[in-house]
């Protein structure tokens, strides 16, 4: 999901640049020079606090009140250059905040109250932890498909246009401002197995209806990860060394699945489609639903429940609730098939 970048926050807190916004410089700076204005009349001229603060108040602003006694020569001489270094320190910081303005210091933090308010209204989206080179490759891919879906990095700045936090994704009020209650799912894909593992940990335990996908380096450690709550582990060294066996072995049968499975082909693809109760394949026979003549689709398998795999489907198999459909067909087909199951895609 395309959006203003938000800078890195943990409980809403602004990051506005290497510089700064100047505030802080501002506040500091006049603290110094009323705290040294105050004590140089105390000494200089032998006033109470409370007639030095006075003094040096009136000074720095310039509004021309009287002054509490008369001068001495050191006195005077104390408060002009007082005047000087004021307005010196005055032009300074505003400087800095018209530099601030050019640079598009306030235009950041507007950008980031935005992207904070888009945070709060997200809904259905995946969260993706980590944008290394792995989660750069999903994010490409959650793009092509038109997901919506928000960014946790904690090294990098995030790319201009994209929404996210820069931020450590293993604290829970950074899964919290994600939305991570109202998300579908959790992708997390740090090289490491332990901060996947709290992550996962994590999410579970904030949304228990969660689908977590989470990256595991270590094969030996993919019992763990679902054990912490991980509905999905990949290992990308074994899909690498699988894809590489195909490609040699069965380069047609790749080809065949690149096609079904990259966005960027809309004259074909592969999609699961659940059934809703009530829908139109809920309760009748595969053959009665004729889903190949209705929406030119044609079912390759069949999970009940969700569980395993069903293949070479009989025409009488009966559907039910809960069942998910593999179904091969254009974009189009796949929608309206989704549509009248009651399938959200």
């Amino acid at each position: 999901m395309k959006a203003d970048r938000g800078e890195g926050f943990s409980r809403p807190r602004l990051a506005m640049g290497e510089r700064g916004f100047p505030f802080a410089v501002t506040v500091a700076a006049i603290g110094t020079l009323t705290a040294s204005g105050t004590l140089g009349f105390m000494y200089i001229e032998d006033l109470g606090w409370i007639d030095s603060l006075y003094m040096a108040v009136i000074t720095l602003s310039t509004v021309g009140f009287g002054e509490v006694h008369e001068l001495s020569q050191a006195g005077r001489l104390f408060t002009v250059a007082l005047i000087v270094l004021g307005i010196g320190v005055v032009l300074t910081i505003i400087g800095a905040w018209a530099r601030a303005l050019l640079e598009g210091e306030l235009q950041a933090y507007f950008g980031m109250r935005r992207t904070q308010r888009m945070l709060r209204d997200l809904k259905d989206h995946y969260i993706v932890c980590g944008y290394g080179r792995f989660g750069r490759r999903l994010v490409g891919e959650l793009e092509q498909r038109g997901v919506s879906f928000v960014v946790i990095e904690r090294e990098k700045p995030l790319p201009e246009g994209m929404l996210g936090i820069n931020a450590d994704a293993t604290r829970e009020e950074v899964l919290e401002q994600a939305g991570v209650a109202r998300a579908r799912g959790l992708l997390t894909t740090f090289p490491s197995d332990a901060d996947n593992l709290y992550v996962t940990l994590t999410g579970r335990e904030m949304n228990p209806g969660l689908f977590i996908v989470a990256r595991c380096e270590n094969e030996a450690n993919e019992a763990r990860l679902k054990r912490a709550g991980a509905t999905r582990t990949v290992s990308p060294y074994s899909i690498a060394g699988h894809r590489m066996a195909q490609a040699a072995l069965h380069p047609r049968v790749l080809d065949f699945v690149d096609v079904l499975t990259s966005p960027s082909d809309r004259k074909v693809g592969m999609a699961e489609v659940a059934i809703a109760e009530g829908s139109l394949c809920d309760g009748i026979s595969l053959g009665d639903a004729d889903l190949r003549s209705r929406f030119g689709v044609h079912v390759v398998a069949v999970a009940r429940g969700g569980g395993e795999m069903e293949f070479n489907i009989a025409p009488d198999r009966v559907l039910e609730q809960g069942d998910t459909l593999l179904a091969i067909g254009n974009e189009k087909s796949i929608e309206l098939l989704a549509s009248a199951t009651g399938s959200a895609q």
